[in-house]
């Protein structure tokens, strides 16, 4: 089969192989990628690849062609995304299950054919195709958990406040419009702006023409801000905003440096 693979030099980062098919183990399916889509983390990937020959990207869809004696709930024909993480299709996280991010720690979906657990694959609606189920396994993931697999999913009477205009922030207008939460939006682009009006954002703010765009964005909710959470970093919100508690407002994603 062919693969890309990184390189490690900038100017030609990318290298396309012929490697042998991997082999299909115990609960596990072959899948033929039709599609793979591009996140931030895998342009950072590229540029300092963490061992030679990596396939990158993480995120990819395809058709199944090939299962395991044992398994049942997928057969040949499925369409189906793979998961961020190979070895986590479940449960709680374990350092074990964290070290299985395609893309990074094992081979990615820059392929013509990959091998995952049939459990860590999910089967595709029909309304969706092949590129655009490609673009759940990372992003989509990220935004729905933050929302809606926590303590307290968002719902009617929520407000969601994203910072920036990617593959999370997309997601989460989505999810919260899905939920019927209020959903606030920061860009600096204009472009930008008008784009995420017409996707269904309540109020757009200019971080960039407003410094003090956090009390524009307690204004616009009427309530404090809250403490960020479902993500690793921390949120810094500029100055003079006010401190931030607990509440029913959500904070998913962090601003672009552009």
């Amino acid at each position: 089969m062919r693969s890309w693979a990184l390189t490690g030099d900038p100017n030609a980062p990318l290298r396309l192989e012929d490697r042998p098919d991997p082999e299909l183990g115990q609960g596990q399916v072959r899948v033929r990628l039709r599609a793979a889509s591009l996140n931030y983390r895998d342009l950072i990937i590229a540029d300092r690849p963490p061992r030679p020959r990596l396939v990158p990207m993480s995120d990819g869809a395809g058709e199944v062609v090939e299962v395991a004696p044992d398994v049942g709930d997928v057969q040949a024909g499925d369409r189906v995304a793979g998961g961020f993480f190979a070895d986590w299709a479940s449960g709680p996280s374990r350092h074990a299950n964290l070290g299985s991010a395609l893309g990074g720690d094992l081979d990615g979906v820059l392929s013509e054919f990959a091998v995952f657990q049939a459990a860590a694959v999910a089967k595709i609606p029909d309304a969706l195709t092949f590129a655009e189920a490609a673009t759940f396994p990372c992003a989509a993931v990220t935004a729905w958990h933050a929302l809606v697999g926590c303590q307290s999913p968002v719902g009617v009477g929520d407000t969601v406040l994203a910072l920036g205009s990617g593959g999370v922030a997309m997601f989460a207008l989505q999810v919260a419009r899905l939920r019927e939460a209020k959903f606030i939006a920061t860009t600096s682009n204009a472009a930008k702006r008008e784009r995420l009006q017409a996707a269904g954002a309540d109020v757009v703010l200019n971080y960039a023409a407003a410094p003090g765009w956090g009390l524009e964005a307690q204004q616009a909710t009427g309530r404090p801000l809250i403490r960020v959470r479902g993500r690793a970093r921390r949120l810094q919100l500029p100055a003079g905003s006010p401190p931030c508690r607990q509440g029913r407002h959500r904070v998913v994603s962090q601003p672009p440096k552009a």
